[in-house]
């Protein structure tokens, strides 16, 4: 029989319907051409509405798969044995040609076609701009202690966006290979998700490094803070700070704002949680950027740099009296 396309697969607790929903939503208005299966893997206390509304938006929803327990307690403790069902891309290459998996604390921002000339292993380095100095992250932050074949110094590869072909070399012996690196060395691992991800990166670049492509994280696992991500096709808000769980998200991420409330338009389920920084947020991304630089000119004594005296808004007036001000006295 015959392979479809493409399959693109997520992974969902209860809890964060809504998320799926945003990027199933993005992806309809995005890539409309795209032919392509949605699988949404998902534990047991995904709501019976919020799981007709997945359905109604495209997806096949599937039970989490196994859940090995060789996963420790602390990891356990903060995270889901879900985190490893981007793994069953490897099985899925015997019915799909290509299978993408996506995390969903992401933003689709544009027609995410062109990432599939990538491959056959795709993945991303982790986008620098997060960091302080905008320096790589090192591939050893998933570990805990050394695993052979582990390159602790080469960058890290976020795990979020995972491209495969069927090209690959025997995909479901990689399936294999990838639990058996997880049942040898998960005490080794602080995001054992992402410490695989990372080690069959290294097999591939030490054994075969045709087999394995870059995506450009610029375009396609854009950290929010990063200068490009306004513009990224995949902006992917890893690490604590969300589209939901932070306003200052929402203020320059609009598109995805949107999407959440066509969401809970269509009766789905809310984020349950409480997001910080509203009252930074308060009024928009205008009205904050006002207060900020009103704030900025209040703490200088001659109101900062003259440039600003010449904008329209009200801080820029306030500037230009304090300038006009300082000279007098000077």
């Amino acid at each position: 029989m015959a392979k479809k396309p493409l399959a693109v697969i997520m992974a969902v607790t209860g809890n964060l319907a809504f998320a799926a929903g945003c990027v199933l939503l993005a992806l309809r208005r995005h890539s409309p051409k795209l032919r392509a299966d949605i699988i949404v893997y998902a534990d047991g206390t995904l709501e019976q509405q919020d799981a007709a509304l997945l359905r109604g938006l495209g997806a096949d929803i599937l039970p989490a798969p196994r859940q090995e327990a060789y996963l420790s307690e602390s990891y356990l403790a903060s995270f889901t044995p879900l985190a490893l069902a981007r793994l069953e891309g490897f099985m899925l290459l015997r019915r799909y040609a290509t299978v993408l998996y996506l995390d969903v604390d992401i933003a689709v921002q544009g027609d995410i076609a062109p990432i599939l000339e990538y491959g056959p292993f795709g993945v991303a380095f982790e986008d620098p701009a997060q960091l302080v100095g905008g320096h790589y992250n090192k591939a050893g932050i998933n570990i805990t202690a050394p695993i052979p074949g582990f390159d602790a110094e080469a960058h890290n590869v976020n795990s979020g966006v995972l491209l495969l072909r069927d090209t690959l070399p025997n995909p479901t012996g990689l399936y294999e290979i990838c639990h058996k690196w997880l049942r040898m060395y998960a005490r080794n691992m602080a995001f054992p998700d992402q410490a695989v991800v990372n080690l069959m990166a290294h097999h591939f670049l030490r054994n075969n490094p045709a087999l394995l492509s870059y995506l450009p994280y610029e375009l396609f696992n854009a950290h929010p803070c990063g200068p490009k991500a306004q513009h990224a096709v995949l902006a992917h808000a890893f690490g604590a700070s969300k589209f939901w769980n932070d306003s200052l998200m929402g203020c320059f991420f609009p598109e995805w704002k949107r999407d959440y409330a066509r969401w809970l338009g269509m009766g789905g389920a809310a984020w349950r949680g409480e997001p910080i920084n509203c009252q930074l947020a308060e009024g928009g991304p205008y009205a904050m950027m006002q207060r900020l630089l009103g704030a900025s000119v209040a703490s200088q004594p001659y109101g900062g740099q003259y440039g600003l005296a010449g904008c329209g808004c009200q801080y820029g007036a306030k500037l230009h009296e304090r300038m006009a001000d300082g000279e007098k006295k000077l």
